[in-house]
């Protein structure tokens, strides 16, 4: 093996940081706007239902 492929053998990802924020304390979503998603779900549910699964197309 050359030099450069022993060198990209070696290679480790660098470990990442520990230290980010992970939580301040407030809540990612509002009752609110869960409330707004469900609705947009079950909009797209309701759109979509007619149309066959692309997994009954694949023979």
């Amino acid at each position: 093996m050359s030099a450069k492929t022993t060198e990209i053998l070696d290679w480790e990802p660098p470990m990442p940081p520990t230290n980010l924020i992970f939580d301040d304390d407030e809540p990612l979503e509002t009752n609110r706007h869960r409330i707004a998603m469900n609705t947009l779900i079950r909009s797209l549910q309701q759109a979509w239902r007619d149309r066959i699964p692309l997994h009954c197309l694949c023979i």
